[in-house]
């Protein structure tokens, strides 16, 4: 019977750190994660919309009756101006 054979270590090759190629890597992770962090605002607005409509303080000027509204434009704001503004200064 033959000796099990070692694990095969893939390795992926990145590309040389300060490379244009490595800062398109980081420019594509950053977008991703600016994407994953808008959709986490907004299933954190949808989750925290019904604690804020429960509340009997809703004819004060308290931050907590914006927050939702606010939670959802900034989800908004880093798609269509973070996002961009990255990607525009890319170097392909």
């Amino acid at each position: 019977m033959l000796p099990c054979a070692p694990p095969r270590f893939y390795s992926a090759v990145l590309p040389l750190c300060g490379s244009a190629e490595d800062w398109q890597r980081q420019c594509d992770a950053d977008c991703r994660d600016i994407g994953a962090i808008a959709q986490q605002l907004r299933r954190t607005a949808l989750t925290i919309h019904p604690l804020v409509q429960r509340l009997s303080c809703k004819n004060q000027p308290l931050a907590v009756l914006e927050c939702c509204t606010t939670l959802t434009a900034l989800a908004e704001e880093l798609e269509q101006d973070d996002i961009p503004a990255i990607q525009d200064k890319s170097p392909y």
